[in-house]
């Protein structure tokens, strides 16, 4: 724009070239001026859209913050106050009704459980009674912390504490390669090395493994 200024003002400062008539002069100044008024129309026309762009963009935040960021804490605190304990119950339920059926076919059809032949293979096949054997004193010292009033209780701690030694990084590798061996999951290599276990536990907690069903409020009376 500054260079169209110049231009102007040279244009009126020197004499109008002979080989240009006045009118064609003229128009030159004219369409110069044009130009000028052009340029900057166009400057305050994007200055303006920038301003209202602005403006919106504002008014977007504002709209964010008042309606929208206030309605997503309200579905975040639902799903904290609401949906996740509703789905810790049903997973309580879904973990009583495995720990139901998980026995079924490692077990003899008596009371206490107790390995069948297929429970003694998977515990001998996979190992986790050497795994057990090793790291009695500490699945012993869990169970004691939990203080079981009656032998149902030891059994189902027992069950428990044996279970998250999957979660134990230096047993972790070998638990799996154990139950990878005996062909068959994890779960059932825990549970199959928690009942080889549970006698001897519950003789050091001075309870009976013949008592377990007495307090088994699953079962009828």
């Amino acid at each position: 724009m500054i260079l169209l200024i110049s231009i102007i003002i040279n244009l009126v400062g020197n004499p109008i070239p002979k080989e240009i008539s006045n009118i064609q002069y003229v128009g030159i100044i004219v369409g110069i001026i044009i130009g000028i008024i052009t340029i900057i129309s166009v400057c305050i026309a994007l200055g303006n859209f920038k301003g209202k762009y602005t403006e919106k963009i504002k008014h977007l935040e504002g709209d964010i913050s008042q309606n929208i960021k206030p309605d997503i804490r309200t579905i975040d605190d639902k799903i904290n106050n609401q949906v996740l304990p509703a789905l810790n119950e049903i997973g309580k339920g879904v973990s009583f009704l495995t720990g139901k059926m998980e026995g079924i076919n490692l077990t003899k059809s008596s009371s206490p459980l107790v390995l069948n032949e297929k429970g003694e293979k998977i515990l001998k096949d996979s190992g986790i009674d050497k795994i057990i054997d090793n790291n009695y004193s500490d699945i012993l010292a869990k169970v004691k912390s939990k203080n079981p009033a009656n032998a149902y209780l030891a059994q189902e701690i027992i069950k428990d504490v044996v279970k998250k030694l999957i979660n134990d990084t230096n047993l972790k590798n070998v638990i799996e390669i154990g139950a990878f061996n005996c062909r068959s999951d994890i779960d059932t290599v825990l549970f199959v090395g928690a009942i080889y276990i549970r006698d001897e536990i519950l003789t050091e907690l001075n309870l009976f493994p013949k008592d377990i069903d007495t307090f088994d409020t699953s079962k009828s009376k």
